[in-house]
Parts: C-alpha cells; structure tokens; sequence
C-alpha cells in the first residue's frame, strides 16, 4: 500500500493536476483507514475534474466510513447525477439511508440498483434485509430467493432464515441456516440464528450447542452468549444463564437487553434485590426500555413493594401505552394494596389492548373473587381457559369460585383438570380436598391434603383445611397438631385458631379453646365467629354472664346472627333471667324461622 501511494505521489508530483492520480491515492489512503487524507485526496481530484465521477463516488463511500451520512448521500448523489446508470452509487446511497432510518428512500434506491443491474445480488440482499427490518417478511424473502438465484451466498441464505424466524416458521429458517453453514461453516450468525430459532421451538438444548458453535467462532460475539443465556433460562439452568448474561456485558457494557435477561434469570431465583439493581442498570443505558421497567416493578411486587412496582408499571406504560402486560401487573400491585377496583380497570385495558391476553383475565377473575363477585370471577376464568386450554392456575382458580358458590361437583373437576395440566401444584391439590370436604369425602380430602403438603409443607391454608378433614373425622388430636402447624407457619392466621377452638372443644379442652378463640378474635378484623364458638366454650364451663358478653360481641358485628341470639337466650334462661331468654329466643326465631322458640 505504501509503495502504491509513492506511485500515485510521484505521478502528482509530475503532474499536478493529474485528477485520476488524487482519486487513486485517496483509494489507498482509504483502504489504510485514513479517511481524512482520502477525503482531501478525492476534493483535490474534484477540484481539478468536477465531472471525475469516480472521485464523488469514493468520496462518499469515505464519509460513510466516518458516518457523515448526509455528507455521503450529497456526494453519491452528485456521482448519479454525472453518471445516473452508476449502480454502485445506488447501492451504497441505499445503506446510507438505511442507516439513517431512511427506509423508504433505502429500498427505492437498491430498486434503482436493481433496474440498472437486476443481477445486482447485493441490492437484492440489501432490499430483503430492510423490508425483513420492516416487518414486510414476505416481500423480504421474495428478494433473498432472487439474490440467492443470482449467487449462493452464505449471508443471503442466513438473511432468509432470519424473515423466515421472523414469520414463526422456523423449521424452514433453520433449513436455511443450515444452508448458509453449509456454505460457509465459519459464520457465526448463521448458528447463532439457527440457535434462535431452535430456542423458539423450544429446542433449547440443540439451541445451546448452536450458540455454542457461533462463540467458538467469534468468542467476542455478545448477541450469542446472550442467547444462549435465554436458551439456558428456559431449561432452569438459571445460575449457568446469568454467567452467559455476564460474558455477553463483560464484552459489551452497554448491551441493555443482556442487563434485562440477567435481571429476569435473577428474578427468577427470587433474587429479586439484585434484579432491581440489574433493571436499573438496562434502563440507565436505555431509559425507554419499557420492558425493563415492567419487570423492576415485577421484581418490586414479589418483595411487596407495591407503591414502587405501580411507578415503575406506570414508567413502562408511559413509554408504551399499549403496554398490555405492564397494564396487567399494575392491577396485580394494585390488588396487593387492597385498590381492588382499580385493579379491574387496570386489566380492563390490559384486556380492551389485547382481548386474547388469558393471564389478564385470570388476574381479573382474582381480584373479583377477592371482592366475593365469584359469578363475575367464573366469566373471567372462562375466558382465560377458553384463550389457553391449558392454564392450570385458571382452572385451579376456577374452581375456588365454584367451591364460593357451592358447585362442588363442577369444582371438583376444575381442580382435577388444573392439577392434570401441573401435577405439581400444590394449591390445586388443597383446593380439590377442600371440594371434598364438602362432599363429606373427608378420607379422600386427607390424601389431596397430604399431596400439597408433600408439594408444599408451607402452605398453612393446607394444614388448616386438613384439619377441619380431621375433625370431621373425629381424630380431634391429630386436628390440633394440624392446626399448630398452620399457626406456626402463619401465626396471623386468623381461621386456624378459630378453627383450633373448635378442636378444643370438640375435645372438652373449653380453657384452652377460650385462649384459642382470643387469639382469632385479636386477629380477625370482623370477629363474629370467633365471639360466637369463646361464647359456647364459656357456655360449657358454665360461665354464662361471660358467655353472654361474647354472643353480645358476635352480635354487635352481625345483628342477624340468629344462633348468636339463641344461644344467648340459653346462657340467660341458665341464670335465671327468663324475661331477657325469651326476648333473645324471639329475635333469634324471627331472624330465622326455622329455629324453635323453647
């Protein structure tokens, strides 16, 4: 190259205004990376030959390199306008524009290419990638075949497997990407593509040896170790995905989307502080990444930091306001603080952006059942199995609601159906023996019980309902322990202790019922049970002006409470106070005609 540039130096020398000897030692200065001398090398050649097409050509191809686009179109232009059947000039004008988001004017300049020389293989395969860019696949894919008619080349068959992944058909993009490593095993893109594809049919493991490929080729390729990081995540190799996240930011600092996966794969360990933190770190690089934001605030949620998971949702939903999931997850916080209704109406437009969204109808459905609408919560969860079959937490919600409503029958094959879809669910589980119960199934309810304890022995709910099973049972004994065993998990768990009093009672334990009962009645924002069963076990000791403080309390919260006034009368006709036994008797028989005044 030096050598080539005293040629062109001593030509000059000779001759001044040689215009071909200037545009010729910009050539060379270009190829050693000098842009500015080629540059001033091509104005010279210009400025002696303004008609030296060649010069403006070359010109502009040395402002590209320095990305001075508008200057570069500006000299390609005045190349075409000298010379309009330059293809060349099209062509690179076309990357130009393309670079610069030009879409439109890219592709009407590679047709230009292409008019002049239709066997311009390069305009086609250019053409494809920035209709692929625009989501016009098949038009995209219609230029590759042409280019790859023309010229097998290795980069246009990768091109069309990338349109092909775009379109979902990635049995046919991975054929093409074969035939691109076929022709060129060393290109990384095509098996990090392939790997792509295969990871979107959930062919993760040959996805991971396909990446694997790509970074023994080019172990600097970010994009690869990224993805197979995603690949990784989706097998539950979570920790082996986050050191793939890793490499793929150690290799470029700045590469948002790895900081995001690396946050999911951490959240998904429930590392949820140092998910936060990785968030942070993808939306300092790029403070659009609307993903991002939703995800912080899933993060934020799962650590009951609602107020900061509604901002982060709300960030996520200003960026992209047709942001569905994000719309979705707010409700989720907004039910964790309670704002029921505005939860609804933040999955109403989760739902109103995307009809077929079934986890927004199902977090729908939650919170209905929460505010006790189970009719509004079924439609709700019908929705959501009719868009996906097969949600096993629809139906296990499902059947919740129908158990609220008393169709055992029909809850009883929901949690069936639910725990088909996950065997492994241990809600589910509680929830069929729950279902059994009610049918008087108690044995039944006992092994659905022991599964989701077996599946999850934190599930306190699950203890609680196995002792009631038990109970029914008449194994009071086991009942207690069971009931301990809920408290002990959950010691604010209002319904065990109640529910523990019963035992107690059933076993004739009235201290120890009535100490179990003021735990629940501490406890219970709305204690009209609890007050009601101290009433009865203070009934049984014979401490009846005590008993009927607590019946009095029971009544105080629900004034309709009919066997609270029966029993009452009872404790009232036990000290002899008949007058204010039969006033009781009288309220408890009109509130409910079915019971008997004595």
């Amino acid at each position: 190259m030096n050598e080539s540039l005293q040629y062109f130096a001593k030509a000059i020398e000779i001759n001044p205004q040689f215009a071909g000897a200037w545009n010729n030692k910009g050539v060379v200065l270009d190829d050693l990376g000098r842009n500015e001398g080629a540059i001033a090398a091509y104005d010279k050649a210009i400025e002696i030959n303004p008609q030296l097409t060649e010069a403006w050509y070359n010109k502009g191809n040395a402002l590209s390199g320095l990305g001075r686009n508008e200057g570069a179109i500006a000299a390609f232009d005045t190349a075409i306008a000298i010379n309009p059947q330059l293809s060349e000039a099209w062509y690179n004008k076309g990357i130009v524009l393309d670079e610069l988001g030009k879409y439109g004017e890219a592709i009407a300049a590679y047709d230009k290419a292409i008019e002049i020389n239709p066997q311009f293989t390069g305009a086609w395969n250019n053409k494809g990638v920035v209709l692929d860019d625009l989501g016009r696949n098949e038009e995209a894919i219609a230029a590759f075949d042409v280019a790859i008619a023309i010229n097998q080349s290795a980069e246009t068959w990768n091109n069309k497997g990338l349109a092909l992944h775009h379109l979902s058909r990635d049995e046919e993009a991975i054929s093409a990407f074969d035939t691109a490593i076929a022709l060129n095993p060393q290109l990384a893109e095509a098996w990090n593509n392939k790997g792509l594809a295969l990871h979107h049919l959930s062919r993760d493991e040959e996805a991971i040896a396909a990446h694997d490929n790509a970074i023994a080729i080019n172990p600097q390729y970010a994009e690869a170790w990224n993805n197979k990081g995603l690949a990784l995540d989706d097998l539950s190799r979570n920790e082996e995905a986050i050191a793939a996240f890793d490499k793929a930011i150690e290799i470029n600092p700045q590469f948002a989307g790895a900081w995001y996966n690396k946050g999911k794969a951490l959240s998904g360990l429930s590392r949820n502080e140092e998910a936060i933190a990785v968030f942070d770190k993808a939306t300092e690089i790029n403070p659009q990444f609307a993903g991002a934001w939703n995800n912080k605030g899933l993060a934020l949620h799962h650590l009951s930091r609602n107020e900061e998971a509604i901002a982060s949702f709300d960030t996520a939903i200003e960026i992209d306001p047709q942001y569905a999931e994000a719309w979705s997850n707010k409700g989720t916080a907004l039910s964790g603080l309670g704002r029921n209704e505005e939860a609804i109406a933040s999955f109403d437009t989760a739902i109103e952006i995307n009809p077929q969204y079934a986890e927004a109808w199902n977090n729908k459905g939650v919170v209905l059942g929460d505010l006790g609408r189970y009719d509004e919560a079924l439609t709700a969860y019908d929705k959501a199995i009719e868009l996906n079959p097969k949600d096993a937490k629809a139906w296990c919600n499902k059947g919740a609601a129908l158990y609220e409503l008393g169709r055992y029958d029909e809850a009883l094959t929901a949690c069936g159906k639910a725990i088909e879809l996950n065997p492994k669910d241990a809600k589910a589980w509680c929830n069929k023996g729950a279902v059994l119960g009610k049918l008087g199934r108690y044995d039944e309810a006992l092994t659905a019980y022991g599964k989701a304890i077996e599946l999850n022995p934190q599930l306190a709910e699950t203890w609680n309902n196995k002792e009631n099973a038990l109970g029914k049972l008449g194994r009071y004994e086991e009942a207690i322990a069971a009931f301990d065993t809920a408290i002990e998990i959950n010691p604010q768990f209002a319904e065990a202790w109640n529910n523990k009093e019963n035992a107690l009672d059933d076993l004739s334990k009235y201290e120890g019922a009535i100490a179990a009962f003021d735990t629940a009645i501490a406890l219970d924002p709305q204690p009209t049970v609890p007050w009601y069963n101290k009433g009865v076990a203070l009934g049984e000791l014979g401490r009846y002006e005590k008993a009927i403080v607590a019946y009095d309390k029971a009544i105080e919260i629900d004034p309709q409470y009919a066997k609270a006034w029966f029993n009452k009368g009872t404790a009232l006709d036990k000290l002899g106070r008949h007058e204010g036994a039969k006033e009781a008797f009288e309220k408890a028989h009109e509130i409910d005609p079915t019971i008997k005044i004595p």
